[in-house]
């Protein structure tokens, strides 16, 4: 048995193997053997049926068998020995390689194409190379506004009974199904809360207005906006099991009750809200701790579009070049569902990218000895649940309920290949934010958000 390597199209290789009958009939004679053992066929006791019959009816199934065990064995021993980077799987050469038939033994020899990673160099980890971070800076309207949704946020509310109802309001309605324009009888009804900044433009025309008891007649699927009209059933009629066959989209909308908050006053009250008993002392180290807080929060934001710039100017930057045409094949062949060539043409770029992102994290983890423990994971898993659910944690153990919430965490294969990519991606960007020059760049916080805006023609 030997494995020949010759070379193919662009970073392919074509591997022959031979498998003389010498090689593989014991293990076709043992097969049988062990298999004869737990036959059950009738007018036969269990593990006596003669050879030859057990031969006849299951020697070709095992021959094919025996021979994609072995030729797996040789094309994983091949790749080990030759430290070959393999992309995808290898491929049969011929889509039938030779016909197998117990009755008729003999040397056999197959074929398969193979993908290779190519080798290239990192040119953008370099300090030559200057990365771009950004600073937002936070000016005064932005620590206002702050100021006036943290006072909306702490303020009272207030149920109005006079006056109309404002757009900052969320009113309780009472809505029923209408027929022709009558209330109908025995149709649907129910009261909810909405707020009215959830309503279309349309319903806004109707609602804004209205006076406790006062009512309008609308169209219920074009009531709230951007909701289909099941998420506008369940969420004003609570009907969650199908909007029922027969019943209109006309309702009559009844205001029973007006919710207004009232902004809080910029006092010692509110700051002890805010930062807790005692931490600032009047409005001005109010104001530069809630300005302290933003530059964090803005910070970290430029933070994460920092390293996502620092990973993707690394793959722009980049050359590899990969075996398309195979790579193109390997997806038809593997893909469970038939997939037509314009499909695999249509979404070939985003997966070749995400290949050559991959195969550059290899790389730069294995020549720098970048790794992601189990125990890492673990961490991660801890933290995301404690962010999540820290707020519950009141009079628990709460070390031993992070350990059995992460371990069942740990169980789903989808959270650990994702956790693990996220810390691996944090290691990359440390290391790489090492290696460049890095230059700061003030911006506003509206030319920040406009970085990342797609052009428009």
């Amino acid at each position: 048995m030997n494995v020949t390597a010759t070379s193919g199209e662009q970073h392919t290789a074509i591997l022959s193997i031979k498998i003389e009958q010498a090689d593989y009939q014991p293990r076709i004679e043992e097969a049988l053997k062990n298999l004869r053992k737990k036959v059950d066929l009738k007018g036969f006791r269990k593990g006596m049926v003669p050879p030859g019959l057990v031969k006849k009816m299951y020697g070709t199934g095992v021959l094919a068998e025996e021979l994609d065990k072995m030729i797996n064995e040789q094309l994983d021993k091949h790749i080990k020995d030759n430290n070959i980077n393999m992309l995808g799987q290898p491929l049969p050469k011929h889509a039938d390689q030779q016909n197998i038939d117990i009755n008729s033994l003999g040397d056999f020899e197959f074929a398969f194409e193979i993908g290779m990673a190519p080798a290239f160099e990192l040119p953008y980890i370099s300090k030559k190379t200057v990365a771009t971070r950004y600073k937002i800076a936070v000016d005064n309207v932005i620590v206002n506004e702050e100021v006036d949704a943290l006072r909306k946020r702490f303020g009272t509310t207030t149920n109005p009974e006079d006056g109309a109802v404002e757009e900052t309001d969320v009113i309780v309605v009472k809505l029923q199904e209408l027929e022709g324009k009558k209330v109908k009888e025995g149709g649907i009804e129910n009261s909810t809360a909405i707020g009215v900044d959830m309503l279309t433009d349309e319903a806004k025309k109707e609602v804004v207005g209205l006076t406790l008891g006062a009512s309008a007649d609308v169209n219920i699927f074009n009531f709230l906006a951007g909701k289909t009209h099941e998420e506008a059933a369940k969420h004003l009629l609570n009907v969650t099991e199908g909007y029922p066959e027969g019943a209109g989209d006309k309702y009559r909308v009844t205001l029973e009750k007006i919710n207004r908050q009232a902004p809080g006053e910029l006092n010692q009250e509110l700051f002890d809200q805010v930062f807790g008993p005692g931490a600032v002392e009047g409005e001005a180290a109010f104001l530069d701790k809630l300005r302290e807080e933003i530059e964090k929060s803005f910070d970290h934001e430029a933070e994460q579009k920092f390293g996502y710039d620092l990973l993707e100017q690394l793959l722009d930057q980049t050359e590899i070049s990969l075996p398309d045409d195979f790579l193109k094949r390997w997806i038809k062949h593997s893909n469970e569902k038939p997939v037509s060539d314009d499909q695999i043409a249509e979404e070939f770029d985003a997966f070749a990218r995400s290949l050559r992102y991959q195969l550059i994290v290899n790389k730069i983890s294995k020549d720098n000895d970048i790794k992601v423990s189990q125990e890492e994971v673990k961490e991660r898993t801890r933290q995301q649940i404690y962010a999540q659910y820290a707020q519950y944690f009141g009079g628990m153990d709460v070390d031993k309920v992070l350990d059995e919430w992460a371990d069942g965490m740990l169980k789903k294969r989808e959270h650990v290949e994702k956790t693990y990519q996220q810390v691996l991606d944090e290691k990359l960007i440390a290391f790489i934010k090492e290696q460049v020059s890095i230059d700061e760049k003030t911006v506003s916080l509206e030319e920040f958000k406009n970085l990342n805006k797609p052009e428009t023609v």
